[in-house]
């Protein structure tokens, strides 16, 4: 168990664990591992929370019972009822005494499973209208059965009633206060864009109403948080209702207002646990099922932690409708998997992390989670909101058939070794990797070609980068420095190529008129080698002037590319693009002041390299290695290597030389008819 709690594991794990732990128990079905573990994680969690509850000093709590049409007939008749803290502790204490003396039956009599018939009786006024103080000892802590949902809340509403004097104990007392019937809503407590108010329910409980000119958009809304539900994925819990506000009585979308929650921008910049990214991959998940562009919000503060479970607090812009009740289209193979993801958003750059960890190594369990919303579920929610919309049921299907299908996609996709793990690394190691690039495209790299490139990317790296570019523009006649732009441009040719599912950013000066110019759809050209980062923060940090600087993103990756961290002059995620690409403008958008412009590689074949250096370097390694006279005889007949030169010796035989290497030509030699040229 305590590894449960610590390292973040599933409930279909720790039924593993026990199902090997305890074996010598006999054969056991994978239903009975699955009801212990569930059951037994879910008892140590409330164990825990009392003694939370304990130390901050909470007198009251509230039962919250998860209700959909699962719900047991006991948790319903328990649902809002008020448990206090020392009732809570008494059970506690006296099942972990049964517990410490191994007393099975007692320790069930103090925590015991209730059965539904049971549900009757806590329904009965007499047991509605008890103190906390008064219930019995074995009603407070959940679970109250196998597989229950059901939870407690801190109450800060509820006052205890005060004692009846001495004098007045024979009287009869009093009949309890009907609870109000109307909601109350709090003066200028308006949150966001739309009309709405903070409000108390009839039972004292906090809310927040919204109201939208279009009441449709309430009741997409709660749908979003219904199939949110469904999922186990967290959201406010909803219901739609009709308020007068403002005098007039209008259809509203009110949700139970949740206190202390951290908001995502205060925790994006810290390390995610194992639980938190598994919960964010479903909030990811669910807002490219229901269509929510803005699921993190405009500044990081839609996601918002409490406790360990994150929760989505806005879904106004899902399904067809826009945050701001603009129609959008809501198609079936749900684009919204990608879309969200683009380099640039702020949602890209909190899952794209996050879903290396989790989407790309355990696809089939996001797969199995999602299929658990089926046709059943979703039309019961698409009725329960009240929309009467036969397509969009079935739009939701295909969604999540879609987003099935891309999530095995995702985890499918080619994990190019890209070296961006790789640390700085000794010359040779550098020499070796760059000759390993070069058998892979069946070219042998010599080691002096090895390290010239070396020595030219550690130059472009630190300070040469600007003679090699404006050589290759042609703005100067620099024949070294174009030489060197030359070799780069040949080696990105062969490297190991930059992967296609992380995006690069480049902070480009005094472009804005240039590539403002452009439209979604144009294409622009890099014409020179281009050094790119994977970070936003690190590009950003060259930044000059907003009004004339433009943060170019390219999309994806591109095998006319590649990292050069273990090679650059500084250890940062540097990559290397070659100035034969050309990038295909998606979108161009303001943020913060600065242009941002959102492109991909276009997939297009480029000119190819005629890569004579490399070549150069390849012929060298063959001939010292494992060139046989037969095949330089052939190499020399099909034009292959330089022109022979034949040297005349002066005892009358012959020396045929090939750059380094030489072979005696004797009168029966296939070259010997070969003019000579005599030095």
């Amino acid at each position: 168990m305590k590894k449960y709690f610590s390292e973040g594991l599933t409930r279909d794990q720790l039924a593993e664990r026990m199902a090997s732990d305890f074996a010598s128990l006999g054969e056991k079905g994978q239903h009975y591992w699955y009801l212990l573990a569930d059951h037994t994680a879910t008892k140590t969690r409330e164990l825990g929370r009392v003694t939370g509850y304990e130390r901050a000093g909470v007198k009251y709590t509230r039962i919250r019972a998860h209700l959909d049409d699962k719900t047991t007939k006991i948790c319903r008749a328990l649902h809002n009822k008020i448990v206090s803290v020392e009732n809570m502790r008494q059970q506690r204490d006296s099942y972990l005494e049964a517990i410490s003396e191994m007393n099975a039956e007692k320790a069930k009599e103090t925590w015991p499973m209730m059965k539904d018939s049971q549900a009757e009786g806590i329904d009965q006024e007499d047991f509605k209208n008890r103190e906390p103080d008064k219930l019995p000892k074995n009603v407070g802590m959940p679970p109250y059965h196998f597989l229950c949902r059901t939870i407690t809340v801190v109450e800060f509403e509820y006052k205890p009633a005060k004692p009846v004097a001495p004098s007045e104990t024979d009287k009869p007392a009093k009949p309890a206060k009907p609870v109000s019937s109307e909601w109350k809503f709090v003066p200028n407590s308006q949150l966001g864009s739309n009309p709405g108010a903070k409000v108390y329910s009839p039972d004292g409980i906090l809310h927040y109403a919204k109201f939208y000119n279009n009441p449709e958009q309430a009741r997409h809304e709660h749908l979003a948080n219904t199939l949110l539900e469904e999922l186990g994925a967290g959201t406010l819990e909803s219901q739609l209702k009709e308020l007068e506000f403002n005098g007039t009585k209008r259809l509203a979308i009110v949700t139970k207002w949740i206190d202390e929650a951290t908001p995502l921008k205060n925790l994006k910049d810290k390390k995610f646990s194992k639980t938190d990214k598994d919960q964010l991959t479903k909030q990811y998940l669910s807002a490219a099922l229901v269509g929510n562009w803005d699921v993190v919000g405009l500044d990081f503060d839609n996601l918002a932690k409490k406790g360990k479970r994150w929760y989505c607090l806005d879904q106004g812009g899902t399904f067809h409708f826009r945050a701001q009740g603009g129609r959008k289209d809501y198609k079936p193979d749900a684009p919204e998997f990608e879309s969200i993801l683009a380099p640039g958003r702020k949602a890209g750059s909190i899952f794209n992390p996050i879903l290396a960890d989790t989407l790309k190594e355990t696809p089939e369990k996001y797969s199995k989670w999602l299929k658990e919303l089926n046709r059943k579920k979703i039309r019961g929610a698409v009725e329960s909101a009240g929309i009467h919309n036969n397509e969009l049921v079935e739009t939701i299907i295909q969604r999540t058939e879609a987003i099935q299908e891309k999530i095995k996609a995702f985890a499918r996709e080619e994990k190019q070794h890209t070296r961006l793990h790789l640390n700085k690394k000794s010359r040779q190691d550098k020499i070796d990797l760059i000759k390993e690039d070069g058998r892979k495209c069946g070219l042998e790299i010599s080691d002096n070609v090895a390290n010239q490139i070396i020595e030219d990317i550690y130059d472009f790296s630190c300070t040469g980068y600007k003679n090699m570019r404006d050589a290759q523009f042609k703005r100067i006649d620099n024949p070294k420095a174009l030489q060197q732009a030359t070799l780069i441009e040949e080696y990105l040719d062969v490297a190991a190529y930059y992967p296609m599912d992380t995006p690069l950013y480049r902070l480009m000066r005094k472009k804005r008129e240039t590539v403002g110019e452009l439209h979604p759809g144009e294409e622009y050209h890099l014409k020179a080698l281009a050094s790119s980062s994977t970070s936003y923060e690190k590009a950003f940090n060259f930044l000059n002037n907003k009004q004339e600087d433009i943060m170019l993103i390219i999309e994806g990756g591109t095998k006319y590319g590649t990292t050069i961290k273990h090679i650059a002059r500084f250890p940062e995620r540097e990559v290397l693009l070659s100035g034969r690409n050309n990038l295909e403008i998606i979108e161009k958008y303001i943020e913060d002041g600065l242009l941002h412009v959102r492109t991909r590689v276009k997939e297009i074949k480029p000119p190819p390299i005629r890569q004579e250096i490399l070549r150069k370097g390849q012929t060298k390694e063959k001939r010292r290695s494992s060139m046989t006279l037969e095949e330089k005889i052939e190499m020399v007949n099909q034009h292959e290597m330089e022109t022979p030169m034949f040297i005349k010796k002066l005892d009358g035989s012959q020396w045929l030389i090939l750059d380094d290497w030489k072979e005696e030509v004797t009168p029966d030699h296939p070259l010997y008819e070969h003019q000579i040229e005599e030095t």
